[in-house]
Parts: C-alpha cells; sequence; structure tokens
C-alpha cells in the first residue's frame, strides 16, 4: 500500500499541481497580455462611430474624450479581472491540494466507499493521518507556507474576516497595489471584492512561490530517503526494532525523523509496535513522496 500511494502521489498529485501552475502562467494569463493595444482598438473604433454619426462638423475633443473613456473603461475591467483571476487561481489550488489530501484520506486511512459519505476537510484529515498513521503534517517546514495558503484562499472567497487579518499581519504586500510596498506602508483598504481584483493583490510571483516545483523524479541515490535508510537492529521483547538512520544522524525511540531534502515528517512508534525494515522502507518512500507534495503546497 505505502508503495501504491508513493507513486500516486508523484505521478498524479504532484503532476495535477504543475499543470494547474502552469495553466495560470502559461494558458490563462496570457490572454490578457495586448490589453493596452486592445484598448486603443476600442478608442479608435469608438471615435470612428462616434464621427459618423454627425453631419455638421463636432467637437473633435469632446468626442475624442468620449472615446478615451471606452478605452479607460475597458482597461479598468479587465486590469480588475486578471487580478481577480490570479486571486481565484490561489483559491483553486489550496482547494485543488485539499481535495488531493481528502482522496489519499478517504482511500488510504478510510472504509472507502464506506467508511464516509463526505470529504474531509483539511483539520479533519491532519487529525486522520495523526491518529492511524501517526503521522504530524504540521512538523513539515512547508506547513506555515500551506496555511498561508489556506488563509490567501479564505481571504479571496470571503473577504474581510478573520483569515484576512491573520494573513494582513504575515503578508502585508499582498494587500496593497503598489508593487514596491512589501510592508502595506501606505495604509490598508478594507477587503471586499478581491474576486473582481480589487483590495487583495496576488502576484504571479507569488503564485509561483507558493508551490515551488517537486525535485526531478530521478533523485541521486545519495539523496534518496529509502536508499539513505540503514536498518540498525537490537533484540526487543516480542520482536526487533530498528533505528532509521538518514542523512547522517540517528533518530529512535518513539518519535523517528524521516527527511528528504526541506522537508521532514514524525513517525510516532508505538511502544508495542513492531516494524519490519522492509515496511519502514515503504514508510519511507511514502513521506518522501508526501514531503514532495507537502513543499509543492
Amino acid at each position: 500500500m505505502f508503495e501504491y500511494w508513493a507513486d500516486r502521489f508523484l505521478w498524479d498529485y504532484s503532476r495535477q499541481i504543475d499543470a494547474f501552475a502552469d495553466t495560470l502562467s502559461r494558458r490563462v494569463l496570457p490572454g490578457f497580455a495586448n490589453l493596452d493595444e486592445e484598448g486603443k482598438q476600442i478608442a479608435d473604433e469608438a471615435y470612428r462611430e462616434l464621427v459618423s454619426g454627425y453631419q455638421e462638423e463636432p467637437d473633435w475633443g469632446s468626442l475624442a474624450e468620449q472615446a478615451q473613456n471606452e478605452a479607460i473603461t475597458f482597461y479598468e475591467t479587465m486590469y480588475g479581472i486578471r487580478q481577480g483571476v490570479r486571486n481565484m487561481f490561489a483559491v483553486g489550488l489550496w482547494h485543488l491540494f485539499e481535495q488531493q489530501l481528502a482522496d489519499f484520506v478517504r482511500h488510504a486511512i478510510l472504509d472507502y466507499p464506506r467508511g464516509t459519505t463526505r470529504n474531509p476537510d483539511f483539520d479533519a484529515a491532519q487529525k486522520l493521518i495523526g491518529n492511524e498513521w501517526h503521522i504530524d503534517v504540521t512538523r513539515f517546514p512547508s506547513y506555515l507556507r500551506l496555511d498561508e495558503l489556506r488563509l490567501l484562499a479564505n481571504c479571496a472567497k470571503h473577504g474581510d474576516g478573520g483569515s484576512c487579518a491573520q494573513l494582513r499581519e504575515l503578508r502585508p504586500a499582498l494587500f496593497t497595489p503598489f508593487p514596491h510596498d512589501t510592508a502595506g506602508c501606505l495604509g490598508s483598504t478594507p477587503v471586499i471584492a478581491p474576486l473582481g481584483g480589487e483590495h487583495l493583490y496576488v502576484t504571479e510571483e507569488d503564485f509561483s512561490g507558493t508551490i515551488p516545483r517537486a525535485e526531478p523524479l530521478g533523485v541521486p541515490p545519495e539523496k534518496s530517503m529509502g536508499s539513505s535508510l540503514r536498518d540498525t537492529t537490537r533484540s526487543a521483547e516480542g520482536g526487533t526494532m530498528f533505528n532509521l538512520e538518514v542523512t547522517g544522524t540517528t533518530f529512535h525511540g518513539e518519535a523517528q525523523v524521516i527527511s528528504s531534502g526541506r522537508s521532514a515528517a514524525v513517525v510516532h512508534v508505538n511502544a508495542e509496535q513492531v516494524w519490519s525494515a522492509e515496511e519502514l522502507r515503504k514508510v519511507a518512500a511514502m513521506l518522501e513522496s508526501a514531503a514532495r507534495i507537502m513543499e509543492t503546497a
């Protein structure tokens, strides 16, 4: 089972997240690349239409101003929509991850399909993973970044509230349209219409920052958690206990830490529980994959 989920994380979940990110930068935002040119065309067409309606010589300046106002309205609308799309994609990224986690929990931990008729939310999934598999996901270095994404999604969906207040403390620059005001020094405004492109300003760089790419699948052996796992056995009542040596540090006892690059996961091993070396390797492989997914989220 561990090997199956290790593959599922790498070949399914991770690729979905990468594809989601690429869709924003490569397919959606390029559709807004020529707004200036489109605005000029709208102004020119509006001017020609206005001029064609006059029999006598019109007030050319007034007509030009009316045509320019058409372009300004287009600019304001489309730039707002572009910002709203960025904000909306941050919402989508969070919910994609949350649904992937629900899929994992319902199939790997709960008795699917009888175990539940509802997808567990992030809090419920955390508890199930902790209670059933003894993995504390809050110990991943990427957990704080993931929680920031959760706050961002809630803020973008609902506007002002607890999530926006917490996010403002963490990332004040998200609440100003001025790129160089990274500390929000120019003041803050209420968050009322973030999906309309106002009051919350996720940039393309911000979005990419929440989803660093997973490591390539061909990880060198010396960097692979499974290959760096060493078995040291000792006799114990009821069987054999194993220590794990990963990246040069040995952990043993009730809390066994398995790390992969910047990520880490904690496996709590009950005193009565005895795992074989092969079982430990499978757990290591699964956690390595899970660590990558947590980093991408």
